[in-house]
């Protein structure tokens, strides 16, 4: 039933659906009157407005955010009359806004449904977008926001996340329900990984059809289901034929949203333990904006966590990552974020994922774990801490940077990459903590080149990147590694191995 009411102005009016609003006789009504939809899809009102004979082209009615008067219905403009779901409406649904679980389902969903269930998943991120605005732009939970993909986001469906802010002491958690598994077996063999022969973590799987690289497992994310080290994940790097691939460093995080600077563990894979490998669910286009913050809310970039998503284009349209506290700007957990972020400032922090490590002006990037098959580039004025991170085949670059270990003891790898292993350049300074180890092999020309007015500090063990022409190239000279000094009781300091 339409009940309606008045202003100064214009005469507004109440509906009880969507549908009911398609019934309205719009001929007598006002351009720009107010229509409330008690239920506008989910259980949740919205405000309409409403044009009268727009100019062709017509906006396409969709049910959701456009709507259209019935055929038939005397409308002023005939055709031409539209109403509009607005974001700027007198009363937002606060009931959005505090919503701690969304669910967006791309092929089975519906944009009018509440998104609290898998069963009743909204269509579309443009429509979670959709509903926070309209909310004010504010996540207000009491905790954590999780937002959980049941399917690929499509590429005209982009991750949003322009205008919206997130209360402190919460994160916006986009997670995903639905993987693709590739591989299901059982660990047959482990080698472990051994720095001072620049041997690296490799598994093999008797069960495999025929390899790692024919059931499409290479640089895929495998997780160890079941056991005392369920949960733990590591990447397929390298297939070495005979059902034997060469794995990141196995890692376990598992410590509650905001991340923060938190330290996973890295236990040891067995023989007999159950595996799979998986696809991940993809986001194919990630936008953020510049915002500020103060001291009751922060943009949400501040708060935001990947869990277990493929980032086909993570960053198009993004313009700036701010810092925050717990040192969070975008966190990744078991991500295929091989991708580049242009100069975003802030806070990255990877956990377990295949990356692609790339900082400029001020960024500070975490790397706990995983890998990158594309190297890394620490530009001038960003910091890199690396934890148990590998580079397989390709550089890894501190061009004006600051690469340091995060923890010790840890460790940075690069291996088989065509030209130089970890080049050092543009006045970077690379500082190894003692109990950290540089190492790595199979690479194309040197381990380490360290060009003028660059330096890298290291305590204690000496780098072992090696390549095919030397150990390293420091300020234009090839040098073996013993040729390079070494901590030891009586200089009691750190070497500096500056070109």
């Amino acid at each position: 039933m339409v009940s309606w009411g008045e202003d100064m102005n214009r005469q507004d009016i109440t509906v009880s659906s969507i549908g009911e609003l398609q019934t309205v006789h719009v001929a007598e009504l006002q351009e720009g009157v107010w229509a409330w939809v008690q239920d506008a899809g989910g259980g949740v009102g919205a405000y309409f407005t409403l044009v009268k004979s727009l100019a062709a082209p017509v906006p396409v009615a969709d049910g959701v955010n456009v709507v259209a008067p019935l055929s038939g219905s005397p409308v002023a403009g005939a055709a031409n009359a539209r109403w509009f779901r607005s974001t700027t409406a007198p009363v937002a649904p606060f009931v959005w806004s505090t919503q701690t679980a969304w669910f967006i389902d791309p092929t089975n969903g519906s944009d009018t449904n509440s998104g609290l269930t898998a069963g009743t998943a909204i269509k579309t991120w443009a429509e979670l977008r959709r509903r926070w605005l309209a909310s004010g732009g504010v996540v207000q939970t009491t905790g954590n926001c999780t937002v959980t993909l049941l399917g690929d986001l499509p590429v005209s469906d982009p991750c949003d996340m322009r205008g919206i802010w997130v209360k402190k002491g919460a994160a916006v958690v986009v997670t995903a329900a639905a993987k693709t598994t590739l591989y299901s077996g059982t660990i047959t063999a482990v080698q472990a990984r051994v720095l001072a022969t620049n041997t690296d973590w490799a598994i093999t799987s008797a069960g495999l059809p025929v390899s790692w690289t024919a059931s499409g497992c290479v640089g895929k994310l495998c997780r160890i289901v079941g056991g005392a080290r369920d949960g733990t994940t590591f990447w397929i790097k390298k297939d070495l034929g005979a059902k034997k691939a060469t794995v990141s460093s196995p890692m376990t995080k598992t410590s509650a949203y905001p991340m923060g600077n938190a330290v996973p563990t890295y236990p040891t894979p067995q023989v007999g333990d159950a595996i799979v490998v998986e696809d991940l669910v993809v986001i194919h286009t990630f936008r953020i904006a510049e915002t500020g913050g103060d001291e009751s809310f922060s943009d949400i970039a501040n708060r935001l966590v990947f869990d277990h998503i493929a980032a086909s284009d993570f960053n198009e349209g993004m313009s700036a990552v701010f810092d925050c506290d717990m040192n969070i700007g975008l966190a990744f957990l078991n991500c295929d974020a091989d991708v580049a972020f242009p100069a975003p400032g802030g806070a990255l922090q990877y956990f377990g994922c295949k990356c692609f490590p790339e900082g400029e002006s001020g960024t500070r990037i975490w790397l706990y774990g995983g890998y990158s098959d594309f190297g890394g580039t620490i530009g001038v004025g960003s910091t890199c801490f690396a934890d148990e991170f590998s580079v397989e085949g390709a550089s890894f670059e501190i061009a004006g940077g600051n690469l340091q270990s995060n923890t010790s003891p840890a460790s940075l790898g690069v291996l088989n990459s065509p030209s130089v292993g970890l080049l050092v350049r543009f006045g970077a300074v690379a500082t190894i903590l003692t109990g950290t180890q540089l190492w790595g092999g199979g690479n194309g020309t040197f381990g380490i080149v360290v060009e003028s007015l660059s330096g890298l500090q290291y305590g204690g063990a000496k780098p072992t990147i090696t390549g095919t022409t030397n150990d390293t190239k420091i300020g234009g000279v090839a040098t073996a590694y013993a040729g390079v000094p070494a901590i030891t009781a009586a200089n009691n300091a750190a070497i500096v191995v500056r070109a």
